[in-house]
């Protein structure tokens, strides 16, 4: 974890002139962190790049990411609002069931996802990363459950400010009602595919008005 702030890449923006109404445009935005914590193995720092190999040209580190949930381990998402004036966020969770990198294990009752906000307002390091040192619980947004056929899309707006980080803990629900014993899904983030399995956030700003998407 670091609390430097990195410098705002939008210097002397609040000079220019802005269209009124705003124009809508869109980008795509990944999370700076995607990590795993285990409350069974609370110190247990997972690796953030499993999926490196060595080539002839040296080591090449895959941008895949794992989002991976089970009774014990949880997935932190990590976002950081880089766009000018951002205002209003919307956070989606879309699970196709048809993705090539999904994994749900097979149970008669479907598994229930929770996610929670985490709080803090500094940068996490995947590096050291476990459950004894992640960010406090915050509220929880939600309780989902996975749908083997349909899959989930899900959305939940909030505030949003520029440069402002954006932390979200994806786990299984604890609940006895809910089985947490039957939960396990994960898969792999493909910034290729992306329209498989994500988390994304949208955010509209205050004068550019331009849908900001964070994908997992």
């Amino acid at each position: 974890m670091y609390t430097l702030h990195r410098p705002s890449q939008f210097i002397g923006f609040d000079l220019l002139q802005h269209f009124s109404p705003p124009n809508q445009t869109s980008f795509l935005n990944f999370p700076i962190l995607v990590a795993q914590i285990d409350h069974l193995e609370p110190y247990k720092v997972y690796p953030d790049d499993s999926r490196r190999y060595t080539s002839g040209i040296g080591t090449i580190s895959p941008d895949d990411k794992q989002v991976r949930m089970t009774e014990h381990v949880s997935t932190v998402v990590q976002f950081l609002a880089i766009d000018y004036a951002m205002e209003i966020c919307e956070l989606h969770l879309r699970i196709n069931p048809t993705s090539s990198t999904l994994v749900m294990a097979p149970s008669p009752i479907y598994p229930v996802l929770t996610i929670h906000c985490l709080d803090t307002t500094i940068h996490l390091d995947s590096k050291k990363l476990s459950f004894s040192n992640r960010p406090s619980l915050g509220p929880k947004l939600v309780d989902l459950r996975v749908n083997y056929t349909s899959g989930i899309d899900w959305s939940r707006k909030f505030p949003c400010a520029m440069h402002e980080l954006q932390t979200f803990q994806l786990g299984c629900s604890q609940s006895e009602f809910d089985d947490p014993h039957s939960c396990n899904v994960q898969w792999w983030q493909d910034k290729k595919t992306i329209t498989t399995c994500e988390c994304l956030c949208t955010c509209n700003g205050a004068f550019v008005c331009s849908p900001f998407q964070h994908y997992i």
